[in-house]
């Protein structure tokens, strides 16, 4: 149910750094990897903007330990902050997204400057939620994301839910690089053994 993956991505939020619990729980543990999140809700049409995702999800970044260079980069880049600024990502996301948070984690990755062991992981609920706001193909997530998933990082992986009912928004990320976990029935497996599934496919 909608209600129950909702409940577990929370669960895993809450578990994160983001949560207050230590980004230093170990290596091999899911949690600590979480570096961002999103929830797309039906009663809040400013949850599936575009634009908010990116400037939501830039702030997550800065704020996560493992990506203190990122901040760090942002506070010496007033170009970079300002392609942040909500009204900027709005005239267009792409090139935010792009020039303001993947190519710069790249190179951070590349100059051995980004503390994370093996991935980092961004959860994002309720693509099948969107549509329901009817925004253009300009201002969609889901449009964003596919457009633009083959740009991020290797280490940077997405986790993204639907319900069974609506496969309107994953199919829009029918990509070579995207991994499909198959539709799970919530009501048969604990929260832990969910969270475990979903880090051996994403490990």
């Amino acid at each position: 149910t909608g209600c129950g993956k909702t409940s577990i991505i929370l669960d895993m939020v809450k578990r994160s750094y983001f949560g207050g619990c230590s980004s230093d729980a170990g290596n091999d543990s899911f949690y600590p990897k979480i570096v961002g999140y999103h929830f797309i809700q039906p009663a809040d049409p400013n949850t599936s903007e575009a634009a908010r995702f990116v400037h939501s999800l830039a702030a997550q970044l800065t704020q996560h330990p493992a990506l203190r260079a990122y901040r760090d980069l942002l506070l010496d880049s007033p170009h970079l902050v300002d392609l942040l600024a909500l009204k900027k990502i709005r005239e267009n996301p792409t090139i935010s997204l792009k020039r303001a948070i993947l190519d710069p984690l790249k190179q951070l990755y590349k100059d051995d400057l980004i503390e994370i062991d093996n991935i980092a992981v961004v959860l994002v609920d309720g693509f099948d939620e969107e549509k329901q706001h009817q925004h253009d193909d300009s201002t969609s997530i889901a449009k964003l994301i596919a457009s633009n998933i083959l740009r991020f990082p290797h280490w940077l992986k997405l986790v993204l839910t639907t319900s069974n009912k609506s496969h309107e928004s994953s199919s829009q990320l029918d990509l070579t690089k995207l991994t499909n976990l198959p539709t799970l029935d919530l009501d048969a497996f604990s929260e832990d053994d969910i969270t475990a599934y979903v880090e051996a496919r994403i490990f």
